[in-house]
């Protein structure tokens, strides 16, 4: 009987032991970045909805659309609708040109904030970090985060309405250059 260790001793050790638990010290900041995560996995889910390469195709397809304009129609008179249609393409061309690019700066930054986070939760969880570390650390992730939402989600409602420009105006544009082309075998004058 003399080798029982007294409730009241391991009771002590199990709170020594809780209380020293980097997971439970710091449940609070643990939390915080879960909310950044729920964030970065939010932003993955409407950059992987990005169709970039159709982005990039609808932008050629205006640039060449332009071409053809210039190459085929020689007005005579200005054609309101046509002018028109061609303004409200322009836009994708300006708005949307150089979207690859945008591609890997935006995934580069949230693969880079994803993986600071993951790293973050790891060496709390691990003990290594002090309090003042924690919270600098956090700060400067939520800061990282919010100008990349800030960037990002401009880009994102800008290419949503770009699209609806492309699938409005552009296929009429189609439509008159396909009007106005010669037939095949013929000769321009």
């Amino acid at each position: 009987m003399k080798n029982i260790i007294p409730f009241s001793v391991v009771l002590g050790l199990a709170v020594i032991f809780t209380a020293c638990d980097p997971s439970e010290q710091f449940k609070e900041e643990l939390t915080e970045i879960d909310s950044l995560e729920v964030f970065v996995n939010d932003f993955e889910a409407k950059y992987e909805s990005i169709e970039f390469d159709s982005l990039k195709l609808m932008v050629e397809e205006v640039e060449q659309n332009e071409r053809d304009i210039k190459f085929y129609y020689t007005p005579d008179t200005i054609n309101e609708e046509l002018g028109k249609n061609m303004l409200e393409s322009k836009s994708i061309r300006k708005k949307l040109k150089g979207s690859e690019s945008k591609k890997m700066v935006f995934g580069d930054e949230l693969n880079a904030i994803k993986h600071q986070l993951i790293n973050l939760r790891a060496d709390i969880e691990a003990g290594l970090l002090t309090a003042e570390e924690i919270r600098r650390y956090i700060d400067e992730e939520s800061a990282a985060l919010r100008a990349f939402e800030i960037s990002f989600l401009e880009f994102y409602e800008i290419q949503l309405f770009e699209k609806q420009i492309y699938y409005t105006y552009v296929p009429k544009v189609n439509e008159f250059i396909e009007s106005i082309k010669p037939e095949e075998g013929s000769v321009i004058e």
